[in-house]
């Protein structure tokens, strides 16, 4: 008889409790995961962060959070993971009621990107561990892995020789709307310099002096399409990296940029452009972009972008080819820009194995070691 009691008690207990798991596992259940950074480079350490907090009285005697990111990530923690085409991971708690869990999972990044976590997978058992319940939702965690920096004597000779360039340019353009003061005319000022009102006070011709114009810019066109077919990768997440080298150095000193790129955003799914802006903040949207970018349009696309420019050349402007692509078709349009419009520069990121016959004047290289690769 009390055997019979016992099982009979047991019974209610466990369809009771099942029930309550039923209906009240996850509620007042708040589980988040986040990136603990916004934005690092390649190569850089992060973590990702997991907050679970079960606000009932109903504890959770087995908890499992499951989700997936990207198979580049290196985790400290390879514990209950399983990495295929992505990193899948799944986590397993013990979480009483009213108790907040934080978990850190440290790790470091391997390449360029836009990373997320899409979703968050739940499941929980009830206090006898019989019956599953389960429940997913969308996560909000993103990452940016920005392009990391190009450490290059030849890119550091390029940038600099740039720069001294415009600081030329710049101190031979006068600003008509900047007065620096008057002075005596003297033989070859223009006749639309001179101050009548002072030359009348004077007894004697009097031209006003102006300053000089800020009004530099250096216009980065980045093609992704490369002449050679194989190792393709490497010489294209060059090109993305000295991109980014080259806009930063240009805006620590002040120097406005703008970035034209025939790669394809993975969040428009086109060609994007960056346009004109002279904060560091510039700099880290101009990251953002080549972080974002998956794929290239092509050759075709860039050569309408460069046609383009042929038909809007403005005076101010210093244009900075860099592509890994240096065919004739190409060229011959550079060439007419340079002709047109003598302040271009390209820059080539090439294997050592490739041949440099035709390069033009206005070409520098930046040679990589093929064996290395």
């Amino acid at each position: 008889m009390n055997l019979i009691v016992a099982l009979v008690i047991a019974s209610l207990v466990y369809i009771v409790q099942k029930r309550l798991y039923a209906k009240w596992w996850n509620r007042n259940l708040d589980v988040t995961i986040s990136f603990e950074d916004t934005c690092v480079r390649e190569g850089d350490a992060s973590a990702l962060t997991e907050v679970i907090y079960n606000g009932k009285f109903l504890p959770l005697p087995v908890f499992h959070v499951k989700f997936s990111t990207d198979r580049s990530f290196r985790f400290a923690d390879t514990e209950n993971t399983v990495v295929t085409d992505s990193y899948y991971r799944n986590d397993v708690f013990s979480v009483l009621g009213y108790r907040k869990i934080t978990r850190r999972l440290p790790f470091q990044t391997g390449k360029r990107g836009l990373y997320g976590i899409p979703s968050l997978n739940m499941t929980a058992r009830d206090f006898f561990m019989t019956t599953n319940f389960a429940h997913s939702r969308k996560s909000d965690a993103w990452l940016y892995v920005l392009p990391k920096r190009v450490a290059s004597p030849e890119l550091s000779m390029i940038c600099s020789h740039l720069l001294g360039e415009l600081e030329t340019r710049r101190n031979q353009m006068e600003d008509p709307y900047t007065f620096r003061g008057i002075r005596e005319y003297t033989y070859g000022d223009t006749y639309g310099k001179i101050n009548w009102k002072a030359t009348a006070k004077a007894s004697k011709l009097m031209v006003n002096m102006y300053g000089y114009t800020s009004e530099q810019r250096v216009r980065i066109l980045l093609n992704l399409e490369t002449n050679i077919m194989v190792k393709t990768e490497y010489l294209q997440e060059m090109s993305i990296r000295m991109a980014g080298t080259i806009a930063e150095y240009f805006l620590q000193h002040k120097v406005s940029v703008e970035l034209v790129s025939n790669g394809i955003d993975c969040m428009t799914g086109a060609c994007e452009r960056v346009e004109a802006g002279m904060s560091m903040e510039h700099g880290e949207t101009i990251d953002k972009y080549l972080a974002r970018i998956k794929e290239n349009a092509g050759i075709d696309a860039f050569m309408q972008m460069v046609d383009t420019e042929i038909q809007q050349m403005e005076e101010p402007i210093t244009y900075v080819i860099i592509s890994p692509y240096y065919k004739e078709d190409l060229l011959l349009k550079l060439d007419y820009m340079h002709k047109k419009h003598q302040e271009l520069h390209m820059v080539v990121p090439y294997y050592d194995i490739q041949d440099k016959t035709g390069w033009r004047g206005y070409m520098q290289g930046v040679e990589v070691k093929w064996n290395e690769i």
